[in-house]
């Protein structure tokens, strides 16, 4: 299975309250975001994490201990492949993937942190090329979003029960939010 992320902000404790998260601490966070990932990927699995992985030289457990992204991943199944977001260039998740081409279940899929770095120059053209795009970086601002001519579709915790969702889970999100949109014009 391929599960696609974003947003866990692993280790970084103001995220809670900046997005009002129901954790009373950052422990809590921590652990059930590692719970919900393990019980939804297996070891065998693909995940592409689209960036704000992790917080810079954070202590877990509330221990005092720096922890690394290595840390977070070690405790995650699956083969984790890491797209770099705003808050990825100053920890140690070294991610030098600004975005992702992905051709899956045929279709062309855009990986980006950011839909708005989608780039408006070529947008038009570059619309017709994918199918989808998938992001984060907006939090619990919208689900999904056209920008620039492409439909965007967040995989971000904050919106997805803070767990990884498959493609085919999205897909089916995308198809009833459409009928909706349709049945309120």
């Amino acid at each position: 299975m391929i599960c696609f992320t974003a947003d866990s902000h692993f280790g970084h404790e103001n995220i809670i309250k900046y997005y009002n998260r129901p954790f009373k601490s950052l422990e809590e966070m921590n652990r059930q975001l590692i719970h919900n990932w393990n019980q939804r990927v297996k070891s065998e699995d693909t995940v592409f994490h689209l960036g704000d992985f992790c917080f810079k030289n954070t202590s877990d457990r509330g221990e005092g201990i720096k922890v690394n992204a290595s840390h977070w991943t070690k405790q995650l199944k699956g083969n984790i492949i890491l797209i770099e977001g705003n808050h990825d260039n100053n920890n140690s998740a070294k991610s030098h993937i600004k975005s992702l081409d992905l051709e899956y279940d045929k279709k062309t899929i855009l990986l980006i942190h950011n839909a708005e770095d989608f780039d408006k120059k070529f947008s038009k053209k570059l619309s017709k090329y994918y199918d989808l795009g998938l992001c984060g970086h907006v939090h619990e601002l919208w689900t999904i979003k056209n920008v620039n001519g492409l439909d965007f579709i967040n995989v971000g915790v904050d919106v997805n029960k803070f767990m990884p969702v498959s493609f085919q889970e999205l897909l089916k999100h995308r198809k009833k939010m459409k009928k909706n949109e349709n049945r309120n014009i």
